[in-house]
């Protein structure tokens, strides 16, 4: 028996249509709920578009493309474009998303002329992650929705920060960030200092969090030592700015609320002057 031809149309995907589908999803790779996460995020925000990678099924009727997509369709409550293909081959399930992916800072850099995307992409990342507590995964649409919000700040620290630093990783870059929008010359100030760690005093708080980096090698790999070194550079700057002397520097959680009261406080007050 002839095989049947791969035919392709655009749909609208309902929430039901999509977890009718998920039922055919029989052989996949295993379910990132951080990839699902982030595309839910997309989809709410009414920031997903079509693009040409399609729904695939294969001549059994098997979902062999695109479970991420339509777990999202459904977790969203959405209904969202997507092209579709029916009796794909089923050979070619073998050769999707082998090929070498376009990033989301290749895209930043290409379309938006944004640079040191990679750098400023983990720091929108860590902000996710110690601020906002979330886990997503990073898509273009969110990563020029934090450009809203933090733009002058990732801007500012990108364009700092050496290439290749124990300073440089995303977890002080984003402190950095964070903070900066309350007070910018400060931060910048502080900036200088730990770079460069000239004349600083024995109790400057600039001098504890810069050795007590420097002796862990930067922010470390575990997600716990990259919170403590987030923590520890803000507290060090809520020091700064405090004109505070210190002995011991110790990571405090609270500098998060603190700098976003002091951010939101310095708003209203341009916004009534």
């Amino acid at each position: 028996m002839k095989k049947p031809s791969p035919r392709c149309e655009k749909m609208d995907v309902t929430p039901a249509q999509a977890r009718e589908w998920l039922k055919h999803n029989t052989r996949n790779r295993l379910l990132s709920p951080t990839t699902v996460a982030g595309y839910v995020d997309e989809m709410k925000s009414g920031r997903w578009r079509l693009v040409g990678d399609a729904i695939t099924f294969n001549t059994q009727g098997e979902l062999i493309n695109g479970q991420h997509r339509l777990t999202a369709v459904v977790e969203s409550n959405v209904i969202c474009a997507f092209w579709v293909v029916f009796d794909a081959d089923d050979a070619a399930k073998s050769l999707i998303d082998l090929g070498r992916a376009r990033t989301v800072p290749d895209t930043l850099r290409m379309d938006f002329g944004i640079e040191r995307a990679r750098m400023m992409t983990g720091a929108i990342a860590a902000l996710d992650a110690f601020v906002y507590e979330r886990k997503l995964k990073m898509t273009v649409g969110h990563a020029m929705e934090m450009l809203g919000t933090f733009g002058e700040a990732l801007r500012w620290v990108t364009g700092a920060m050496p290439g290749k630093s124990r300073f440089s990783s995303s977890p002080i870059v984003s402190a950095l960030a964070y903070a900066y929008r309350t007070a910018p010359a400060a931060v910048e100030e502080f900036t200088t200092q730990l770079l460069v760690g000239d004349e600083l005093r024995a109790d400057s708080p600039i001098l504890k969090c810069r050795n007590h980096l420097l002796q862990r090698g930067g922010a470390g790999t575990a997600i716990d030592e990259k919170r403590h070194a987030f923590l520890l550079v803000l507290t060090a700057i809520r020091h700064h700015l405090n004109k505070q002397r210190t002995k011991v520097i110790k990571a405090d959680p609270d500098t998060i609320a603190h700098f976003a009261r002091a951010y939101a406080s310095a708003k209203a007050r341009m916004a009534a002057a």
